[in-house]
């Protein structure tokens, strides 16, 4: 054999040991299953206040309001007294939770306000150990330029269809208060 036909046959042994080496199969390691779950419960519970936590029409109870012209800030501001019942109550102090609240105006009366709805301000902090304590929060509906003073003291005499609206988050409102002061006489 000459010396060039034994270089291509180790050559050839060579390429063939190479493409046996690259193309060999990786046997899978075994790899346990993970156990599934029977069953995977489902909850309703919310990390906030969703409404649940006011099963009484009451629980959310505007006891007093007042209505005032702010003539610096041309605005008229609401301020409402209000008991909460014990199950929102003890909720609220129990989760450490932050309540919001905003009012909004009657849909005829919009004309003269900015907006509908008044700033969001934040309810006050709870206290636990007297159950016959009254809340107080103030809204602010700022008016539009041009108002009247004819047309602010409508405004501060109309007092039907005002609605609040009481969340923790902002895209869950938990209760909502219907024409809030009807029934009730003006501080």
């Amino acid at each position: 054999m000459s010396q060039n036909n034994f270089k291509i046959i180790l050559l050839l042994i060579v390429l063939l040991l190479v493409t046996a080496c690259t193309q060999r199969e990786v046997a899978p390691k075994n790899i346990p299953e993970q156990p599934v779950p029977e069953k995977i419960e489902e909850t309703n519970h919310k990390d906030y206040i969703t409404g649940n936590e006011f099963p009484n029409d009451n629980d959310f109870d505007v006891r007093d309001y007042n209505f005032l012209y702010n003539e610096k800030e041309k605005s008229i501001v609401v301020s409402i007294w209000y008991k909460l019942g014990e199950t929102p109550k003890r909720y609220i102090i129990d989760g450490q939770h932050s309540y919001y609240l905003y009012l909004t105006a009657p849909e005829d009366l919009n004309k003269y306000f900015k907006s509908p709805n008044s700033d969001v301000v934040k309810g006050e902090t709870l206290i636990e150990e007297d159950s016959s304590l009254e809340y107080q929060s103030e809204f602010k509906l700022p008016l539009k330029d041009n108002i009247s003073a004819k047309q602010i003291q409508t405004l501060l005499q109309q007092h039907q269809f005002y609605n609040i609206t009481l969340f923790e988050n902002p895209d869950a409102p938990a209760k909502m208060i219907i024409n809030v002061f009807e029934g009730l006489k003006q501080n």
